[in-house]
């Protein structure tokens, strides 16, 4: 729930947060730290990790981390991509653990990791 008070925002956090924020997702030398349930993936300004590549389309997929095993859900439906070196195709989901890699286009990879605390 939000609740906001003027100009201050105050969120009800019940502990799940801690399920997703553990994470961080990497490129190379971006490191992208998760703080929301639902991490869109792609080159819109309102995707949570946004990767300015032309290759790659506005939203090309979604983690969702609402469950205690990540999924990575793809959403492109110009190309597949690869998870842990298997094609996901459109509208398909994926489970992910620490360490999986997401080859969103040739050269173009994520990787999902544990954060350090």
């Amino acid at each position: 729930s939000r609740i906001s008070l003027g100009e201050a925002e105050f969120l009800w956090l019940d502990g799940s947060e801690r399920n997703y924020q553990r994470y961080s997702l990497k490129r190379e030398t971006q490191s992208f730290p998760v703080r929301k349930a639902v991490v869109r993936i792609g080159t819109a300004a309102h995707c949570e990790v946004m990767l300015s590549n032309p290759e790659l389309p506005p939203v090309i997929g979604a983690i969702d981390f609402t469950t205690s095993t990540p999924v990575y859900r793809h959403l492109d439906i110009s190309a597949p991509v690869r998870v842990d070196g298997g094609e996901a195709s459109t509208g398909l989901s994926v489970e992910l653990s620490s360490g999986s890699t997401i080859e969103l286009r040739p050269g173009i990879h994520l990787r999902l990791e544990a954060r350090e605390t």
